[in-house]
């Protein structure tokens, strides 16, 4: 009888032939027929038998057939991370996740880590969502197995069959798993194995040394990050940013005594990681955070500088490599607004340079070099331009010792 076979794109499936079905049975004769007279009745014979159906024609072989896992993690109520947030100057306390500036919400999840296990638990490969929150297993394994969330303190894994933008949750919250099914090249066979995840309603909490994440229902310790020693009782200037694109608020911490050294914490998970090199002192104050493309790669660096209506020197910090890069020594007065100058600040494209424009004039301002800090050019660089005579006309019969003013013109100053 024929069939259906799912037959979607991306991993191949070798050595596959179509064979014809056989050819349907040729149906019985007719009966005869007969007729009445008013003497005689005359009955005919039965028809004979009708011919076979044809076998089904031999097609072209099928060498390979696609076929594609459709793997997808999902929030049903995500929550961006602000991509800046200007001068938290936090010694301790609290701070409300919920009450953050929000960038553009989605429902995919990028940063989950998932593991792929045979039928008897052995480990087969390991992967991690993508912006669109999928993820797929870079391994050629087939054969019966399944797939592992690895938990993250701030997200709790919907019910099974919980559904979200049309699609179905197929994992276990008790156990994280998904049930038995067939992977053909790492994939599931017919089949999405979806995974769909509640985030937790938390609020954040600075002490004098560390910094955590608790429940806002039960008080419940999520995750705590003791970032300087026990002794330090000196409190941080923090402000925000989604350093690692997982659409969580993360944490950009600096001590307020001691060595101005900068750690970024994971708003997820926690993880702290300290920048070698020292930032400004000027940014124990609070500060704000901006990225761009200072080092010419494809890769943002993150600018810090003080929280506005300040003044002081700004830091660059290559998150990738966990160093700071520099710390300027040209700041203008007044308060700074951060801009950029130069192409595409966010990435793939020539270095970028940074002008610092005083907030109490605009027309006071300087440029730091993006890819060293140094000084390229500042307003008090004014090209003087030559003094332009007005044009004369002559005036008629004057009286004697008669002058003439000639009245003084502003040039515009050129840079």
């Amino acid at each position: 009888s024929g069939g259906t076979l799912n037959c979607p794109n991306t991993s191949v499936m070798y050595g596959n032939t179509n064979y014809p079905g056989n050819g349907g049975s040729g149906g019985s004769g007719g009966g005869g027929a007969s007729v009445k007279g008013a003497l005689t009745t005359c009955t005919a014979g039965s028809g004979s038998t009708g011919s076979s159906g044809s076998q089904g024609a031999y097609p072209y072989s099928c060498s390979n057939y696609y076929h594609n896992g459709g793997q997808t993690a999902f929030t049903a109520n995500s929550t961006a991370g602000a991509q800046s947030i200007g001068g938290l100057y936090q010694s301790s306390g609290t701070i409300n996740q919920k009450a953050l500036p929000v960038a553009k919400p989605s429902n995919l999840l990028p940063g989950l880590n998932v593991e792929l296990h045979g039928e008897d638990g052995r480990l087969i490969s390991t992967a991690t969502t993508d912006q669109k929150g999928r993820y797929q297993f870079a391994t050629s394994y087939s054969g019966i197995g399944y797939v592992q969330l690895i938990s993250i303190p701030t997200y709790e894994l919907a019910s099974k069959g919980s559904r979200s933008s049309g699609n179905s949750s197929a994992f276990d919250p008790s156990t994280l798993k998904s049930d038995m099914v067939q992977f053909i090249g790492g994939r599931a066979v017919n089949g999405n194995l979806n995974l769909i995840l509640m985030p937790i309603e938390t609020k954040v909490v600075i002490s004098s040394n560390s910094i955590s994440a608790t429940r806002k229902d039960n008080q419940e310790v999520l995750w705590k990050t003791q970032v300087m020693p026990k002794s330090y009782r000196g409190g941080f200037s923090v402000s925000t940013i989604d350093f690692n694109n997982d659409r969580t608020t993360d944490y950009i911490l600096i001590p307020k005594t001691g060595s101005p050294t900068a750690y970024f914490v994971d708003g997820r998970t926690g993880q702290s990681t300290r920048m070698s090199g020292l930032v400004s002192s000027f940014l124990r104050k609070g500060f704000t955070v901006t990225t761009a493309n200072i080092s010419g790669d494809s890769n943002l660096e993150y600018i810090l500088a003080p929280s506005k209506h300040y003044s002081g020197r700004i830091s660059a910090i290559d998150l990738k490599a966990k160093k700071v890069l520099w710390t300027s020594t040209d700041y203008v007065a007044g308060g700074m607004d951060i801009s950029t100058e130069g192409s595409d600040p966010f990435g793939k494209a020539p270095t970028v340079n940074i002008q610092l424009t005083s907030i109490m004039s605009s027309e006071t301002y300087k440029v730091i070099k993006g890819s060293s800090g140094k000084l390229v050019r500042s307003s008090s660089e004014q090209k003087k331009m030559p003094m332009a005579m007005p044009k004369m006309t002559h005036s008629h019969a004057m009286s004697n010792s008669s002058s003439v003013s000639i009245p003084r013109r502003r040039l515009p100053v050129m840079n």
